[in-house]
């Protein structure tokens, strides 16, 4: 896998949050294992005709995931902080003909309903490329990695030299 090097130190900081459904990420770290998972792209595309809300997740307020078009994912990075980015109900991408270019276009928190919000425009600095398929498997290393370092605990009723059967 080429990026071993990266689950390593995220999988002994994910050993104490160890949970029986799987790796529960911070948004910090959710973002470093979509850096190490993408690769920069200069232009994707949108599909702006069929009116459907495009699925999208907040990584805080200056990094966001959404889905392009035939569903593949993106990260966005923004040039500064989003306000309402965390909190909105739904955003707008700019774009010329569903061509969304970093640098040349932005994010637009919404309100509720698809409202425009009183929330500025944000610029988007980067947008790369995820790949699901290196996410999926690096959850499956944290997940694996978890579980090997969560603890058993001794049988309080067991003598020291008892062993398991």
């Amino acid at each position: 896998m080429k990026n071993a090097g990266f689950l390593l130190p995220l999988a002994l900081v994910m050993a104490g949050c160890a949970t029986n459904s799987g790796p529960n990420l911070t948004t910090e770290e959710r973002l470093a294992l979509y850096r190490a998972n993408s690769t920069p792209v200069g232009t994707f595309r949108i599909d702006s005709r069929t009116g459907r809300p495009m699925q999208w997740n907040s990584l805080g307020d200056q990094a966001l995931t959404l889905r392009g078009q035939s569903n593949q994912p993106y990260l966005l990075e923004l040039h500064t902080r989003c306000s309402g980015l965390t909190t909105a109900s739904s955003i707008a991408v700019s774009h010329s003909f569903g061509t969304v270019m970093p640098r040349m276009d932005s994010v637009q928190p919404l309100a509720a309903g698809g409202r425009p919000s009183t929330f500025s425009s944000c610029n988007i600095a980067t947008a790369r490329r995820i790949n699901q398929g290196a996410v999926n498997e690096a959850r499956r290393d944290l997940k694996e990695a978890q579980r090997e370092a969560t603890p058993v605990e001794r049988d309080p009723n067991a003598k020291a030299d008892d062993a398991p059967n």
